[in-house]
């Protein structure tokens, strides 16, 4: 149910458990655009970051910017492993890393806001949602 996947999602925000980013990601992807929303609220409430992300978007719009959001998540995974090894964090550690997971350009880490959301942003997604309804139901055949 997306009200539960939402309440889990906001209770992860209120924790401020930066731990739990990855989690969060996972969910811009999700089939219900409420708990997309959610997810990135309450990563841009974490991070103060959106990286170009907008719920409402289709799956192939929101791809780029769900892998800026992964490769956001494996880099400071790889930040806190050398910090807890007392190892400086390199620049080159951070291009390794994008060059492993086939990212070289910079395009994956433009952040378009961080500006959070804002009910503007959730009226932008019931209207997309509509207006995806409305072409699914104009290009049904009579008599379906």
């Amino acid at each position: 149910m997306p009200a539960q996947r939402i309440d889990a999602i906001q209770a992860a925000a209120r924790s401020e458990d930066p731990r739990l980013i990855s989690a969060l990601v996972d969910r811009l992807d999700d089939e219900d655009v409420s708990v997309r929303m959610a997810a990135i609220q309450a990563l841009m409430e974490l991070t103060g970051k959106r990286l170009g992300y907008a719920g409402w978007a289709s799956l192939e719009e929101r791809r780029e910017s769900v892998d800026a959001w992964r490769n956001y998540v494996a880099i400071r995974a790889a930040k806190a492993s050398r910090e807890t090894e007392g190892q400086p964090s390199l620049q080159s550690d951070v291009k390794g890393t994008m060059r492993e997971r086939g990212l070289t350009g910079q395009r994956q880490f433009r952040q378009v806001s961080s500006v959070p959301a804002t009910s503007g942003d959730f009226r932008m997604a019931r209207s997309a949602s509509e207006r995806t309804n409305q072409r699914r139901a104009s290009s049904r055949q009579p008599g379906e």
